[in-house]
């Protein structure tokens, strides 16, 4: 559903599609949790103007 979702966000100023291997609904309590973090801040970050 996300692949088709994706590219339908054409007003977003930004977006990624990050796929988290061996990740599920519940990512927040499976060991790969630590990379989606990861990967929101290194989002957050990207679009940060200091």
């Amino acid at each position: 559903m996300a692949q088709t979702l994706f590219p339908l966000l054409v007003n977003s100023p930004g977006k990624r599609y990050v796929q988290l291997a061996e990740g599920t609904h519940s990512i927040l309590m499976e060991k790969n949790r630590l990379k989606l973090f990861e990967a929101v801040q290194a989002f957050f970050d990207e679009g940060r103007k200091d």
